[in-house]
């Protein structure tokens, strides 16, 4: 009884450093990811002098936002003379001729940098030239999968917008305030 004992106890000890190396094993490879993240948005940024103090002109010196944005705060915010550098996750691709794309972005920035009201959602809708969309998609092919896991693939996106558009819907008896981005892409990056 005493050698089982002992052999738990040994087991334990050994599952538990196993437990902290798998747990080391992930922390390296998500301050990889984080790494090669901001490596690629440090490069969009110069390359395009983009603009990445949308969010923090939105919301001023507040890091979280209990009531609704208005509209014309989101113009504010992205209705600039430089390009804009936005994070998010592509929720639909569209042709609008036989040489543009416009593809659809759900915003992550607002979602990972600050807390704001449930009833507010932002979006891009973006033009891409199809040659450029066409190349990404033949090296991205799950991108046009039915169910794609939203952040299997984070995307840069660099975009000069021309104006909002805004529809409410409702949602368990809840409103929503959807905002569109819409404008034209310089540059579009995955990062896996």
């Amino acid at each position: 009884m005493k050698a089982f004992i002992a052999s738990l106890i040994i087991i334990n000890i050994l599952s538990g450093c196993a437990e902290k190396k798998e747990q080391k094993k992930v922390e390296r490879v998500v301050q990889e990811y984080n790494g090669h993240f901001q490596q690629i948005k440090r490069s969009l940024i110069a390359k395009y002098n983009a603009d990445t103090s949308w969010v923090k002109r939105l919301l001023g010196n507040e890091s979280f936002r209990l009531y609704s944005i208005k509209t014309i705060e989101v113009e504010k915010a992205w209705l600039e003379k430089n390009p804009i550098l936005f994070e998010g996750n592509l929720t639909d691709i569209s042709s609008i001729n036989e040489n543009d794309y416009f593809l659809e972005f759900g915003l992550s920035d607002l979602q990972t940098n600050i807390y704001i009201d449930e009833h507010d959602v932002f979006f891009l809708k973006v033009r891409f030239p199809k040659t450029k969309i066409d190349t990404l998609l033949k090296e991205y092919p799950e991108l046009l999968k039915d169910y794609l896991p939203v952040f299997s693939h984070q995307f840069l996106i660099v975009a000069k917008i021309d104006s909002i558009a805004k529809t409410i819907t409702f949602k368990n008896e809840n409103y929503i305030n959807i905002r569109f981005g819409i404008g034209e892409g310089y540059d579009l990056k995955i990062v896996k």
